[in-house]
């Protein structure tokens, strides 16, 4: 919390006018000058103002308020650095005795603080901001007057807090988005004013350097140009070859199906002929049986006679039709494999060849994609010098056709993209906007509380179950013969 220097209230560190009395820390007598930056962050303007004599020392922080914030020029994504949890104790003694000190804050013990990281701001510092518009958006409520109010107050700022956290991802991922959008604004009118800045002096470094990239987008974009060429003429090679084998295969497939046919219906017809005599096997066997059996009556045994000496001839029959039909067979079978051997020779001629062109899609593959990506760096290069020419010249510079409509487009991006920065600036002075000490003051209330209630309730369980509890009323009573006497 800072203490502001005219009505001592406190306030948010992210603060820049008093809550309570309205007026700036700048008001102050002792506070004479500022610092101003323009939209990109490069040129510091320093406002004239009188001479202080100022005794710098290092000192823990009493608010745990992140002093420190590093930032680029305002283009593009930039690194942040969380500043240490220190701050600066300022004395200042004016040169005259004329202008009041300011008054010291309070000493408070260090605490702990999250670093809620900004995003991408260039000077947040710079931003101004209404304190009630970070109120209305922190939702907070009035801070606690009494200490039976912080537990209330805790657990809304915890809730608030969370939402507010949500919204500030989205927040960040829309700035993101129209830092993006400028960028690309900007190469537009690089690109635009690229034919212009040839004879220009101002550009001289940015023609040499742009005439540099694009040597090397074109020397690598040939290179990829011949890989992809080379690997095209070789495939071509490979697919040639398979593609003269493919009739073959064609023709060996089909000569091995009809093998295969041929052999199926060789072995039906063997397969036909054998139960044919199998059957002719099973009467004689049964006709044999009826001549052994003694309760055979005449006439079956002349008719069984009569059977074998049929089926006798017909099974010889039977057996020379089977041995043709196992021969017919087997060279069926024979020749079906002759056929399959042949087609598997073609088949592994096609699978060796498309082996060999999956071996030279992933070596042009891998040189591929390092000329590809040599390419991006080159294009990235041309793009970077590009967005150069754009930021140095959008405000005013070399004229082209078409280059006010491109101004135009770029302060239109720059102003969406101020407008979200504002918002990301305010939901992080949100989040810090709350009464911390309340806030912590209240949860541990909360948690003692809890803490209390479950120890009186398992308290009370236990005296509840205690058997000592129980016999002790029995023992109190009087015993038969006290009552007899």
């Amino acid at each position: 919390m800072s203490v502001c220097p005219w009505c001592k209230a406190k306030n948010p560190p992210a603060a820049k006018v008093c809550l309570k009395c309205g007026k700036k820390a700048s008001d102050h007598p002792s506070v004479t000058g500022r610092t101003v930056g323009d939209d990109f962050g490069d040129e510091d303007e320093v406002i004239d103002a009188p001479a202080l004599d100022l005794d710098v020392s290092t000192t823990r922080a009493s608010s745990g308020h992140q002093l420190g914030h590093t930032v680029d020029d305002g283009f593009g994504s930039e690194d942040e650095e969380d500043a240490p949890h220190e701050g600066l104790d300022l004395d200042l003694r004016a040169p005259t005795n004329d202008v009041p000190e300011m008054p010291k804050q309070e000493e408070e013990p260090p605490k702990k603080r999250e670093i809620i990281p900004r995003g991408n701001v260039p000077n947040p510092d710079a931003i101004e901001i209404d304190p009630i518009d970070v109120k209305v958006l922190a939702d907070y409520g009035p801070e606690p007057k009494a200490i039976f109010e912080t537990i209330p107050y805790a657990l809304r700022v915890v809730k608030r807090q969370r939402e507010l956290k949500r919204s500030l991802d989205g927040v960040r991922a829309a700035v993101k988005e129209a830092e993006a959008r400028r960028d690309e604004r900007l190469v537009e009118l690089g690109t635009l004013l690229r034919p212009v800045i040839a004879g220009n002096p101002d550009f001289a470094s940015y023609a040499r350097t742009l005439g540099e990239a694009e040597k090397n987008v074109q020397q690598r974009e040939s290179a990829l140009a011949a890989t992809n060429a080379t690997f095209r003429e070789k495939a071509a090679q490979i697919d040639a070859e398979i593609a003269s084998l493919e009739p073959e295969q064609q023709k060996a497939k089909v000569e091995a199906d009809a093998k295969g046919k041929a052999f199926e219906e060789a072995d039906r017809l063997r397969q036909k002929h054998e139960a044919r005599r199998k059957r002719v096997e099973i009467d004689v066997r049964a006709a044999q049986t009826k001549l052994a059996a003694v309760e055979t009556s005449a006439a079956d045994r002349a008719q069984a006679q009569a059977l074998i000496a049929t089926a006798s001839q017909e099974r010889e029959t039977r057996a020379a039709e089977e041995k043709i039909a196992v021969q017919a067979a087997q060279r069926a079978e024979s020749e079906r494999a002759t056929a399959r051997g042949l087609l598997d020779r073609v088949e592994q001629q096609i699978e060796a060849l498309r082996q060999k062109r999956r071996v030279l899609e992933q070596e042009y593959s891998r040189a591929g994609a390092a000329r590809t990506e040599g390419v991006a760096e080159a294009s990235k290069e041309m793009r970077s010098v590009m967005l150069e020419i754009g930021r140095k010249s959008w405000k005013g510079g070399p004229d082209a056709p078409g280059a006010d409509l491109r101004r135009k487009g770029v302060a239109d991006a720059m102003a969406h993209l101020k407008k979200l920065q504002i918002d990301l600036e305010k939901h992080v002075r949100a989040l810090a906007a709350a009464d911390k000490p309340a806030v912590t003051k209240g949860l541990a209330l909360l948690g003692g509380t809890i803490v209390l209630v479950l120890g009186l309730f398992i308290a009370w369980r236990a005296l509840r179950t205690n058997p000592y509890m129980e016999q002790q009323p029995k023992s109190m009573l009087p015993s038969s013969s006290q009552v007899v006497g």
